[in-house]
């Protein structure tokens, strides 16, 4: 998704840019600069070549294994950042420079203000993911339960009939956590700290593997979890949590 969308976004934006057809808002706080370039001579090829290349150097960032790829992409945020910085510098100097450096500079005020934080959307993309997987395995894992009776006592058990292979935790390049429980299972992945947090819950409804009414986590110190089964819905403890009394809220 970012170096597909993001990057047809930001190609667009420039042709926008150089058409003179734009809404300020496109380019958010930069407006001011990039309308400054109005009347100057530019070569928007530069931009576009400039705008792939980062686009392809963050591609292949996102193809490494999850810490290498966490330090390249933190590594280009910072030069993204970098680039920002200069930003208003540069403002000034697009009037002054050869059309080859005035035509950098601005390939690098849109960079600055397209490129979208990797770090965030990266994250965003790598729950998703982890989210899916652990999902793929609980599917196995009821197919088996349908199948056998009750869950297995690891999941290896799910392939080749119920999975052709088991994802693993790509956050700590390991299998995910899963204990079988007297009633279900547990199955958890460590989430982005990479460390065990005992099948605690990113949304707080899981502690130490059970399920609870404490909601206060602290987000930096969670896990992915699936608990199984899940609790009997409580339309009336819900309403009570929020405070909610005859379908108003209670002072």
């Amino acid at each position: 998704v970012l170096s597909e969308s993001e990057r047809l976004g930001a190609l667009d934006a420039i042709l926008a840019l150089r058409s003179g057809n734009f809404e300020p808002g496109l380019f958010g706080g930069g407006a001011e600069i990039l309308t400054a370039t109005r009347g100057l001579r530019i070569d928007w090829n530069v931009a576009l070549r400039a705008t792939n290349v980062w686009y392809d150097r963050i591609a292949e960032a996102s193809r490494l294994p999850y810490q290498e790829r966490r330090e390249a992409l933190a590594a280009l945020e910072m030069a993204v950042q970098d680039l920002s910085k200069q930003a208003e510098s540069a403002r000034i100097a697009l009037g002054v420079f050869s059309t080859k450096a005035r035509s950098q500079i601005l390939a690098d005020i849109m960079l600055s203000l397209s490129i979208p934080s990797v770090l965030s959307c990266t994250n965003a993309e790598d729950r998703s993911k982890i989210q899916w997987d652990a999902l793929t395995i609980a599917i196995g894992l009821a197919q088996y339960k349908a199948a056998e009776g009750e869950y297995p006592q690891q999941l290896e058990l799910l392939v080749p009939s119920y999975l052709q292979e088991v994802p693993a935790d790509f956050y700590r390049d390991e299998p995910f956590v899963y204990k079988k429980t007297e009633d279900g299972y547990l199955l958890y992945s460590v989430f982005s700290n990479g460390k065990d947090d005992l099948g605690t819950s990113l949304e707080g409804d899981v502690v130490r593997g059970e399920y609870t009414s404490e909601t206060n986590v602290d987000p930096n110190e969670c896990d992915i979890v699936i608990r199984i089964p899940v609790p009997k819905f409580d339309l009336q403890a819900l309403l009570d949590k929020h405070g909610v009394v005859g379908g108003s809220t209670g002072e």
